[in-house]
């Protein structure tokens, strides 16, 4: 008997294809049963990628992929992530508020205590204080709001099914009138929503609250460590104000952003904090080189108490006598 030889060529592609798919099977499962110690790097080094999002909610960026869309979709669950009502219980809730009341307190007292209230943004430990009660204040709404609420609610993108029309030259098309007609009566009735993660479309409230925690976090720690390493000295007096802009706030903000809400700090996050941090550093160079004065030079109560310096806004940062160390 003559073998069927459409059959052979059939099974031949059959298990071509078989052996390809369980080829791709087991690379898959290798490369998700492997991780690198470098694979935060890898994380972070994807996304500076040009595609990826400013806010992106893909929190899987292992792999070393050419696009965007071809990378494993796990999305972060935005409810959990900024503490909404609907996931937070009272107690957080509790927490949150003395967080947020405690911080716009010390704000308060910080400026009604100043000497010189003009020149009280001068100083980087109060450019920090702001930023950690910008976040903490829009971390609290988040919490308190409805989660239904328009000022959380995150756009969806509407996909439905495409109408296939086959059009036989002339004979049909009547019947595809009326079938169109029928398939955009249905779209319109029974809409398919979905959240495209590839697009996403968070309320304003949720990026402010997003890009405050990286520029609070982020400066509460420079700050905290640079003034307890290099202008802190033992005849300093330490006050309720010194000890609440360096160490209170900056726990209070990490732990209302890392244990009550669970936001991440995505790379491109830190492009405004170097952006801001780099506003900081003109400016004090323009106030070094300009005749601007530091009201509290001399002056025992002020964090700068270097007599003998250029009215430099800190002793430690002289861009006129030590631009080198500054």
């Amino acid at each position: 008997s003559v073998p069927n030889l459409s059959h052979i060529a059939l099974d031949l592609k059959f298990a071509e294809r078989f052996h390809k798919m369980n080829n791709d099977e087991e690379a898959a499962a290798a490369a998700s049963a492997q991780l690198p110690l470098s694979s935060s790097f890898a994380k972070w080094k994807n996304e500076w990628r040009r595609q990826t999002l400013f806010f992106d909610l893909c929190d899987n960026h292992e792999l070393d992929n050419n696009s965007v869309s071809n990378r494993p979709n796990t999305i972060i669950d935005v409810p959990c992530t900024f503490c909404f009502s609907s996931t937070g219980g009272p107690k957080i809730l509790i927490v949150k508020a003395i967080c947020c009341g405690w911080t716009v307190a010390t704000l308060i007292h910080a400026i009604v205590d100043a000497l010189y209230k003009s020149y009280w943004l001068a100083f980087l430990s109060n450019w920090s204080l702001v930023f950690a009660t910008l976040y903490l204040i829009c971390s609290f709404l988040v919490s308190i709001l409805p989660s239904d609420s328009s000022l959380l609610r995150m756009t969806t993108m509407s996909h439905t099914n495409e109408s296939v029309q086959i059009n036989d030259d002339n004979n049909h098309e009547e019947s595809n009138d009326e079938s169109t007609d029928n398939n955009d009566e249905h779209t319109q009735q029974d809409p398919v929503e979905r959240f495209d993660p590839t697009s996403p479309k968070l309320p304003p409230l949720l990026k402010i609250t997003w890009v405050s925690f990286a520029l609070a976090s982020t400066f509460q720690c420079v700050t905290t460590v640079l003034y307890w390493l290099l202008i802190y000295d033992s005849d300093t007096k330490i006050t309720y104000l010194t000890l609440m802009l360096h160490g209170v706030v900056n726990v209070l903000v990490l732990v209302d952003g890392l244990f009550l809400n669970k936001i991440p700090v995505r790379m491109k996050h830190l492009l405004v904090v170097a952006v801001i941090s780099l506003c900081w550093v003109f400016w004090s160079i323009i106030h070094d080189v300009s005749s601007l004065s530091n009201p509290y030079m001399g002056d025992s109560s002020s964090e700068v108490e270097d007599s003998t310096d250029d009215d430099a806004i800190y002793s430690t940062v002289r861009w006129n006598h030590e631009p080198l160390s500054s």
